[in-house]
């Protein structure tokens, strides 16, 4: 991906009430930064905070990933839509076919706000309704209070185990499509 910005890099790939979510860019680098060198942010996480180097070159390997032939990894930008101020990131990456694993990441400045139910549930109608996953997956460290709060509103715990990657107890949560239709107000009449 060029330096430069384009139309295209900045498509809306769904928005919410209060949410949009598109590509990353290269304009992206200031609240990505603060966000992945937060040590509470990163807390639950595969990687440590990291230093603006780090976060410069972590970002251009995500944004590179958008051009890879059969990139499974999708790794969005999650902006407030009233003033596009950059909250976080947010992720639909295929783990096998017909199944998605759903995550996101707010800036500290964005927790208990109601953001992150707002942008998961965005995740899961995009990949259910958009993208016609026959079933969705998350995973969180049972310590992630937070995070299990708000999977546990739209998933069902599968399983428990340990990572190794995390030295942590994580929980599998999952839905299917079956089980998200019914969950889905009726449309609306016309």
């Amino acid at each position: 991906m060029s330096a430069e910005t384009t139309l295209e890099d900045m498509r809306t790939v769904f928005e919410t009430d209060r949410l949009s979510v598109r590509p990353l860019t290269d304009a992206d680098l200031l609240g990505y930064t603060e966000m992945q060198s937060d040590p509470e942010v990163m807390h639950y996480t595969l990687s440590n905070a990291m230093d603006a180097s780090a976060c410069r070159t972590d970002l251009t390997h995500v944004m590179q990933q958008y051009d890879m032939p059969g990139n499974a990894l999708r790794i969005l930008a999650v902006t407030r839509k009233s003033d596009h101020h950059w909250m976080g990131t947010c992720i639909l990456s295929e783990k096998e076919p017909g199944v998605l694993e759903a995550g996101y990441r707010l800036r500290r400045e964005f927790w208990q706000q109601g953001y992150g139910t707002e942008v998961f549930e965005g995740l899961l109608h995009h990949a259910f309704v958009v993208m016609k996953s026959d079933r969705v997956v998350a995973e969180t460290d049972i310590r992630n209070t937070a995070s299990r709060k708000i999977i546990e509103k739209k998933m069902h715990f599968e399983s428990e185990f340990y990572n190794t990657d995390l030295d942590s107890v994580d929980r599998l949560y999952g839905v299917s499509s079956e089980e998200y239709g019914q969950s889905m107000p009726p449309e609306p009449v016309q």
